[in-house]
């Protein structure tokens, strides 16, 4: 299962396309959002990364993924399954090449359980399993 993306292991934005004022608040709401995330404190948690998500909205760089990735994976450790499948889609859009969304396993079973027009090889957990996934 994938794991949540850390400040330290983002892709840094380039300077230059935001304000530095902006860039260090983006970054640093990724980095309180992942602290209440790893703490099991996930309403705290995404409060932190859809404020960095809005803070991002009109900027096309990954970080955009980023934060729809943790709000995802964040969302589904609430158990919200259905709010969290759009924010994969959005993560995986905005990705921008990030292996580390691209290549969950996650993403991948909420792309293959709540999609049927996608064939996968391996089935999706039970969890994944809900009204009108299949």
């Amino acid at each position: 299962m994938s794991s949540i993306i850390s400040a330290e292991e983002s892709i840094l934005i380039s300077k230059g396309s935001l304000v530095k004022g902006l860039y260090v608040q983006v970054d640093k709401l990724n980095s309180e959002g992942v602290l209440f995330f790893n703490r099991q404190n996930y309403e705290k948690a995404v409060i932190f990364f859809k404020e960095g998500l809005n803070l991002t909205k009109n900027i096309k760089d990954q970080k955009r993924g980023i934060f729809n990735f943790n709000i995802a994976l964040t969302l589904h450790k609430m158990r919200n399954y259905k709010e969290a499948n759009a924010y994969f889609y959005f993560a995986c859009k905005y990705a921008q090449g990030n292996i580390t969304i691209l290549e969950s396993k996650l993403l991948h079973h909420y792309e293959c359980g709540l999609n049927p027009s996608i064939s996968c090889q391996e089935s999706p957990p039970l969890e994944l399993n809900i009204e009108g996934s299949h």
